[in-house]
């Protein structure tokens, strides 16, 4: 089968992540070709090994886009859209070149800020299908008058875990790029209340420069200088997983939030860690509270505090909900088993 995916969004999270995960496992037996536009997304692809073209932006670009992809979708035979922009773009082509109708076409919604919704319903009609990650996404499609197939993202397991470093102090990560609904705020005013000594490593894309210098001087009033540090995203964060104590996602339902699902959250589970999450969103549907990690009031900054002492003062029940993590990464998450429900609904069975 020939599959073309659209994945052309100008930044970079978890919803190419998965695109990177899921095309190369269907590649091992079918065609797969990929437009991507941010770099790093096209970086990672031609590194699996994938065949892909990089999309150009602005209005000039979008042309060019769409007569070159006009030439590889006439030989397709299902074309996957990853988010907002690349259901336009299909939508678009839906109206202008007619043999788009006969294609299979899947639309993934990751998000709850869909502009063009109403034209990207409207242009596809009854030809496209609508999958979302959660049941947080599916309440928000349903409520647009629109069904959609639950079919959560995967994760990679680690191949080999390093050997874990002496937490001294614990780390608590916060894989997340610098955006005003990650919450960052929130989670740094957490940690002046933590009682026990750990140090907070935030990692991910620095997208918002303001929130970004809001939050050192954030910091620096907080007298959490030695204890916060900032990092550019790096593909290599499988370390910083393996040697932290506990993963924190504190997206929030603000700014553009919160979270259809929480990658973030599966990541840490696979690689056995406990996890904490504001309850809203995609991590409410997640985390089986208590079992494999806890939610919190969102928001609540004394209870996230509370919550992570917690984890941080029990070191039985920090591996505890890390290893029942584990086992639902193995259960529900895994590569294998979601690319089986995305290919049982391209070919149904």
């Amino acid at each position: 089968m020939n599959i073309v995916i659209l994945s052309n969004a100008s930044g970079y999270g978890g919803s190419e992540r998965t695109i990177e995960i899921i095309a190369k496992k269907i590649s091992e037996q079918h065609n797969i070709h990929i437009y991507a536009e941010n770099k790093n997304h096209v970086n990672v692809l031609l590194e699996n090994g994938l065949s892909v073209d990089t999309t150009k932006s602005g209005i000039l670009g979008m042309i060019s886009n769409l007569y070159f992809m006009r030439k590889k979708l006439l030989n397709s035979d299902c074309v996957i859209g990853n988010t907002n922009k690349a259901g336009f773009y299909i939508a678009i082509m839906n109206c202008l070149f007619p043999f788009m109708r006969r294609k299979k076409t899947l639309i993934f919604v990751r998000d709850f800020q869909w502009r063009f919704l109403r034209f990207i319903r409207f242009a596809l009609g009854d030809n496209a299908s609508y999958c979302v990650t959660t049941k947080a996404a599916f309440e928000y499609l349903r409520d647009q008058g629109i069904n959609s197939d639950i079919i959560s993202n995967p994760v990679n397991l680690p191949t080999f875990l390093e050997p874990a470093l002496r937490e001294n102090p614990p780390i608590i990560l916060c894989p997340a790029m610098i955006s005003r609904w990650k919450g960052i705020d929130l989670l740094i005013r957490s940690l002046s209340i933590i009682k026990n000594d750990c140090q907070l490593i935030i990692i991910g894309n620095h997208i918002d420069q303001t929130y970004l210098s809001e939050l050192k001087l954030l910091v620096e009033h907080l007298g959490l200088k030695e204890r916060v540090v900032f990092l550019a995203y790096s593909k290599n964060i499988d370390s910083y997983y393996s040697n932290c104590t506990l993963v924190v996602n504190s997206s929030i339902s603000d700014f553009g939030g919160p979270e259809t699902f929480g990658r973030t959250i599966i990541e840490g589970w696979a690689f056995s860690k406990p996890v904490v999450s504001f309850d809203c969103g995609g991590p409410r549907y997640l985390i089986d509270n208590g079992i494999n990690g806890f939610l919190v009031p969102e928001g609540n900054v004394d209870e996230l505090a509370l919550t992570i002492d917690i984890i941080l003062s029990d070191n039985e029940l920090a591996k505890k909900l890390g290893s029942l993590g584990y086992q639902k990464v193995l259960s529900e998450y895994s590569v294998e088993i979601v690319v089986k429900k995305l290919i049982d609904k391209i070919i149904p069975q």
